[in-house]
């Protein structure tokens, strides 16, 4: 999280490299590729930010999926598109 702040607060090259250290240290830490895919969506890089969310989606089902699911109708990305809105619906407690 820290990353992210210090990315939006211009110091890019900083929150990226601590970032991409939290992923060193643990490589199945969900907040850690969302962070970094939230920091690649904000650059506009929106494919790396899709390869981001999809790691984060793999090792939590539920946090990711909102912007997954936007990423993925902002690329046209419609046959994954649908796998995705559903996987979201499902997994909402009601």
């Amino acid at each position: 999280m820290k990353g992210l702040l210090l990315t939006h607060m211009g110091r890019r090259e900083e929150g990226i490299d601590l970032v991409k250290k939290g992923m060193r240290f643990d490589l199945t830490s969900h907040i850690c590729w969302h962070v970094f895919g939230l920091i690649q969506k904000g650059e506009k890089n929106y494919e790396e930010a899709l390869k981001s969310y999809t790691q984060a989606l793999r090792f939590d089902k539920v946090s990711t999926q909102r912007d997954l699911v936007w990423l993925r109708l902002r690329n046209k990305h419609t046959g994954f598109l649908c796998t995705s809105a559903l996987t979201s619906i499902i997994s909402r407690k009601i």
